[in-house]
């Protein structure tokens, strides 16, 4: 299971290389090419003027969903900034549309990660945000992030309605994703949550450098 993960963060930095270099740049160059048409019609037709507009919106929103794909399977700023950047960033994207208030907590410097490590802990931390989404119709939820010499410590705790950690539903595997992911990293995964009274989830993984 370990190897998968592995190879699904090769696919996933594969695809993304690919979109960036055939989508994001024809689009970007199709954009431009577009605007310039737009100036010399709309000097000849300036009734047109709305349709170019509209056109040129669409465009600008295709091209904006494209880099959202991009970000979620491999955020360039997780990459380029390190991990805490990227949740912070991530946490932004998800205030603009979820109900829910994030409050994140964290040290403004990362520790010495390795690349592996902070890419887990991401998926860990995008897996458990997007439980919050799906499931636990929540409020208000916590993100805390502790660096110590011996590794890193990440909590996700929720408002939301819990759930029953007894009962497994066929086809929920965030729980074990999370899990595995934490594992593969050395470290520890826990969850706490009961019907109700919100849900917590705990990370502890050990500090790696490349």
């Amino acid at each position: 299971l370990h190897a998968v993960l592995d190879a699904q963060e090769e696919e996933r930095q594969r695809v993304v290389s690919e979109w960036h270099d055939q989508l994001g740049k024809r689009l970007f160059r199709m954009l431009q090419d577009f605007r310039g048409c737009q100036e010399f019609v709309l000097q000849h037709a300036p009734e047109g003027r709305e349709r170019f507009a509209n056109l040129a919106s669409e465009i600008d929103s295709i091209a904006a969903l494209v880099r959202q794909f991009a970000d979620e399977l491999l955020p360039p700023v997780l990459e380029d900034f390190g991990f805490v950047a990227a949740v912070r960033e991530y946490v932004a994207g998800l205030q603009e549309h979820e109900p829910f208030e994030v409050v994140m907590q964290a040290d403004n410097d990362d520790p010495p990660l390795s690349t592996q490590t902070s890419r887990k802990l991401f998926r860990i931390t995008q897996e458990a945000l997007l439980n919050v989404q799906k499931h636990a119709k929540a409020q208000h939820v916590q993100i805390a992030l502790t660096f110590e010499q011996s590794g890193v410590s990440l909590m996700i705790k929720d408002d939301g309605q819990g759930f029953n950690r007894a009962a497994f539903t066929p086809g929920h595997y965030g729980l074990l994703y999370m899990r595995e992911q934490a594992a593969a990293c050395g470290g520890r995964f826990s969850v706490q949550s009961e019907q109700g009274q919100g849900t917590e989830v705990r990370v502890e993984l050990p500090l790696e450098e490349d």
